[in-house]
């Protein structure tokens, strides 16, 4: 399989990646093939990494499975942030119990 660099704003969910990408302080923060989702994209961009090495033979080819996980992660980490920000309201005394519902 042939690899190629590209930039990490043209990398599409369901791309392959082709080599390990590796942090500045050489952690490994993504392995050889792993395909890319809309969480590693967006915390590869957070960390920095500019470019990294996909497969060019692989088109982006989603099963329904894999598409039906990325639309659970989306929602999963959606509530846990809404959750996070409910019990720091709550914590902080800008909500109370009785004013949840």
């Amino acid at each position: 399989m042939r690899k190629r660099m590209v930039n990490i704003n043209d990398c599409s969910i369901g791309d392959k990646v082709a080599l390990d990408v590796i942090s500045d302080t050489g952690a490994t923060i993504v392995t050889e093939g792993t395909l890319l989702n809309e969480f590693i994209i967006n915390k590869l961009k957070q960390l920095g990494i500019k470019q990294i090495n996909i497969y060019a033979d692989e088109s982006p080819n989603l099963s329904q499975k894999e598409i039906y996980f990325e639309q659970f992660t989306k929602k999963y980490t959606q509530n846990v942030d809404t959750i996070k920000n409910l019990i720091g309201d709550l914590a902080s005394g800008k909500k109370n119990l009785t004013t949840l519902q």
